[in-house]
C-alpha cells in the first residue's frame, strides 16, 4: 500500500513524502514528489526540498 503525505506547499507546487507500507503495518521504503508542472520523484529530502523552491519560482536554476 502507498500511503502519501503532503509536507510542504509553496506556490503552486507541492512536496509529498510517498511510504511503502507492507502487509504488517511497517514502512518498507519511502520517496519524496515534487508536484508541479510534472511530477519528479527525489529518494533525498535536500533535493526534493531545493526542486521544490526551484519549481515554485522560489530558488535559482543554478543550484540544480
Amino acid at each position: 500500500m502507498l500511503v502519501r503525505f503532503e509536507l510542504e506547499r509553496k506556490a503552486l507546487a507541492r512536496l509529498f513524502r510517498v511510504d511503502f507500507v507492507g502487509v504488517s503495518g511497517q514502512t518498507c521504503g519511502s520517496r519524496f514528489e515534487v508536484h508541479g508542472p510534472t511530477v519528479e520523484t527525489f529518494f533525498d529530502l535536500d533535493a526534493a526540498r531545493a526542486r521544490l523552491d526551484q519549481v515554485s519560482g522560489l530558488g535559482s536554476p543554478a543550484a540544480a
